[in-house]
């Protein structure tokens, strides 16, 4: 059987609140692991046996409310691709972008920018010239 690492109740609420806010959004199952630097949803499972997810969420102080109101800013997603083609390379496409969990989805990017991707990712070459 694996070791497990211990942690304690209100670490890990903490690390969730702080994801949160990392996210700019409510954290969702799949967030959770290594790729966020963050306990797996078997930990959360194992330390709160009688609650759901958003009762989990709600314990660490991450509103429901909250999901609604995350609005991004349009310099926002564009420095969320500077940061992912500095990270991997200039020639981005949709595998990269949801690839890594932290950017926001990609449909988002279709609604803020009339040539979707494509135009975001122009916008960010020209940040890093």
């Amino acid at each position: 059987m694996p070791a497990h690492r211990l942690y304690n109740k209100d670490q890990l609420l903490d690390n969730l609140y702080n994801l949160a806010q990392q996210l700019n959004r409510r954290p969702k199952l799949k967030d959770l692991g290594i790729k966020n630097e963050i306990a797996g949803e078997s930990t959360y499972r194992r330390y709160f046996p009688d609650k759901n997810w958003s009762e989990i969420l709600a314990l660490a102080g991450i509103d429901k409310e909250e999901e609604s109101k995350v609005l991004y800013t349009t310099d926002y997603l564009i420095e969320r691709l500077v940061w992912l083609m500095k990270e991997v390379n200039d020639e981005i496409g949709w595998a990269e972008v949801n690839a890594y969990r932290t950017l926001p989805n990609p449909q988002t990017y279709n609604r803020r920018f009339e040539g979707g991707l494509k135009e975001a990712k122009q916008l960010a070459k020209e940040r890093i010239e």
